[in-house]
């Protein structure tokens, strides 16, 4: 390839089959519109479909410019002399995948990093989801009030250098959903993801969990699969499966998936605790009990001395159940407590005030985990109380 053609063809793999626009093409930047004469990337892009094997097609999308066929998977890979954004880059990437409180930490920093030398599409995707990450109430590092704000910074910052950039309208549609609970808005931002590439790894997993979440099973798995399909190296991709299917009543397809993924991926402590929700919602909570335990052997999280509460108190050991809600409410390392959490020991252990009480809190936390009210097996003997059934419209199920 001429040093043209290679940087056009650059820009599209960098797209990963997103639409690349007539103007946005780097060799031609800044260029004024021309109606009336033919844009030279169109030649350029002739010259690429004689070069390249034709399953790597490029594919014209009429009156905007042009995006890579989907049939290619695009990988990158870290050579010697990649540069030093790059490498950071794929080392966050890689932090982000291991999936712990100190994971994310360091993910953030290289994200960051990256930034700092200038834009990159990927980190700008990457460190919005780790914002919201942070606020998550499986992390509990920082305050949704504070993360998401963030987050929102930051993705309209990405709009401003690639405005059609498939994953930043995926992830703003997520800060609706589980920030805004604006069913409206996330579904919005996610048909706008997949209008401009159909295989946006985000889309189809924040998808998954919207349409779980309001009960359309079949549909939100069916998104979850397509993402595991796309992203086969991320391991909370790929566990987005066996957890919708725990939402969607599927439990034993869930524990056969769940400990399928564990093979592959362990250690991951959420894949265990995934797992155990699974077992749980099997009637096993001694196996759950086991599952949780484990995730803690390979990391800390919140949501483990959470669920051993909730798993611990219905194997009829409370005692138990509250040393574990002790340990939750004393976690080191973490900003808050997010009341859904204790609401899940409280729940368990037959104090539906307390779990209503704290469930309630977690509405003013602005708690993402509230989109699951209506599907998360663990409420199912609070689903009768009318203080649960106003918090159920309150986030718009």
């Amino acid at each position: 390839m001429t040093e043209t053609q290679l940087d056009v063809f650059s820009h599209l793999v960098e797209r990963k089959g997103g639409v690349v626009l007539r103007e946005e093409f780097r060799p031609w930047q800044p260029r004024k519109a021309e109606p009336d004469r033919r844009h030279p990337v169109d030649t350029v892009v002739s010259e690429l479909r004689k070069l390249l094997p034709k399953e790597v097609a490029i594919k014209t999308v009429w009156g905007r410019g042009y995006r890579l066929s989907n049939s290619v998977p695009v990988t990158e890979v870290a050579g010697i002399s990649v540069p030093r954004a790059v490498q950071a880059r794929i080392i966050g990437l890689d932090r982000m995948n291991i999936h712990t409180l100190q994971s994310l930490r360091a993910s953030i920093e290289k994200y960051e990093e990256v930034l700092r030398e200038g834009p990159d599409a990927d980190a700008y995707a990457n460190l919005a989801m780790c914002y919201i990450n942070e606020g998550h109430v499986g992390f509990c590092r920082d305050f949704p009030q504070r993360t998401i704000l963030k987050a929102r910074a930051l993705l309209d910052e990405a709009l401003r250098h690639y405005p059609h950039f498939s994953s930043v309208y995926a992830l703003r549609g997520l800060t609706h959903l589980i920030f805004d609970y604006d069913w409206k808005r996330a579904e919005s931002g996610i048909a706008d993801a997949l209008q401009l590439n159909e295989d946006d790894e985000y889309a189809h997993v924040i998808a998954a969990h919207m349409e779980v979440s309001r009960g359309n099973f079949d549909l939100g798995l069916t998104h979850a699969r397509r993402a595991a399909e796309l992203d086969w190296r991320s391991p909370m991709t790929v566990f987005t499966a066996p957890w919708m299917l725990v939402f969607s009543g599927r439990a034993g397809e869930a524990i056969n998936e769940a400990e399928r993924a564990i093979k592959d991926f362990d250690p991951f402590a959420v894949g265990h605790i995934i797992c155990g929700y699974a077992w749980e919602s099997n009637g096993m909570p001694e196996q759950a009990i086991t599952e949780y335990k484990r995730s803690l052997d390979i990391a800390p999280f919140p949501d483990a001395f959470a669920s051993l509460g909730h798993a611990s108190a219905i194997a009829g050991d409370k005692r138990a159940a509250r040393s574990y809600l002790a340990k939750l409410q004393t976690f080191e390392g973490i900003a808050y407590v997010s009341g859904y959490l204790e609401a899940l020991v409280y729940v368990g252990l037959g104090d539906h005030p307390h779990a209503l009480e704290a469930l309630e809190r977690s509405y003013q936390e602005k708690c993402d985990w509230l989109i699951y009210l209506k599907v998360e097996p663990r409420w199912q003997p609070l689903r009768h109380e009318k203080r649960f059934q106003s918090l159920l419209r309150k986030v718009g199920l």
